[in-house]
């Protein structure tokens, strides 16, 4: 048991660890599920406490309760595990310019404050999840009340697309690839369930809309559309499309550029780098940058 706890990266183990908590006060009768659940109506009003422990509410100590905490400790686990700071979310040019002794410095410092930048990324991604549910409650009387849940299937798409090809199997019967396993647990849940069936029927034969007032339903496409928003915008487009890994290409064309005199802003890159920087790395680096 002490393995399961201290072989988790820290912020995933506070967030397992804070589920637990929770869910033992409730099977306890400290407190009830309805208190805690996100409610926009009563979170923004006088019960902020809402927006915090919805993220951490469960049914008490059942097998739900463990398959979740396998679920947060597999999936953002993994995530947190291989989740670093890398030069293609810097500055280009600031870092560009390093020596390799303030080069060594940044990596340093970088390796030293991983679990500080995955919480930045994780209070992001969970603010993105508040503010979806809260958006969905009002404009499409969508109630989304368990924001723990829905946090961890984002981090679970996320972590099938970090390593898309890596082999998962249930049960030692069905084999698949990591890069299904979101849809494989969406419809697991979703085909079992009466109502979901029902409101495909009518869809499919009455062209009836009422599938997209189900609760589940908007589940799983809004963790599977911000997983993939973060996932794209950080591991795709800021570190793969708009960013070139070859320092001695980066500078021949640099220097290209400015002997025509050529300035070009990457405007999505700058956009991308503004969000997924945390903001104590303006800080760091210019201190690395004056350290001539």
């Amino acid at each position: 048991m002490d393995r399961f706890w201290t072989d988790v990266p820290p912020v995933t183990r506070a967030w397992s660890g804070a589920m637990s908590l929770t869910a033992a006060l409730i099977s306890l009768q400290r407190v009830k599920t309805v208190t805690l659940l996100f409610v926009p109506d009563k979170a923004f009003a006088n019960e902020s406490w809402r927006i915090f422990t919805s993220f951490c509410v469960s049914k008490g100590i059942s097998l739900d309760l463990l398959m979740e905490i396998f679920y947060i400790r597999s999936s953002c686990g993994r995530v947190e595990d291989v989740f670093s700071t890398t030069h293609a979310i810097l500055p280009e040019r600031t870092v560009d310019a390093f020596d390799d002794t303030q080069r060594h410095t940044l990596r340093l410092f970088i390796d030293r404050n991983r679990a500080v930048d995955f919480l930045y990324f994780f209070i992001q991604v969970a603010a993105s999840v508040l503010v979806v549910a809260t958006v969905l409650y009002y404009r499409a009387g969508v109630g989304l009340f368990s924001l723990g849940h829905l946090l961890c299937r984002v981090f679970m798409y996320i972590d099938s697309q970090n390593s898309p090809h890596a082999e998962m199997n249930i049960l030692g019967l069905f084999a698949f690839r990591r890069m299904y396993f979101p849809w494989v647990t969406a419809l697991v849940d979703l085909v079992p369930n009466r109502a979901v069936r029902e409101d495909v029927v009518k869809l499919i034969v009455l062209g009836d809309m009422a599938i997209w007032g189900n609760p589940k339903v908007w589940f799983y496409f809004t963790s599977i559309a911000l997983g993939h928003f973060w996932w794209t915008c950080r591991e795709l487009v800021l570190s793969n499309a708009h960013y070139d890994d070859d320092d001695q290409r980066r500078g021949v064309k640099r220097n290209a550029m400015l002997k025509y005199g050529v300035y070009k802003i990457d405007v999505a890159r700058e956009f991308l780098m503004w969000l997924f920087i945390p903001p104590w790395y303006w800080v760091i680096l210019a201190k690395i940058k004056n350290r001539r």
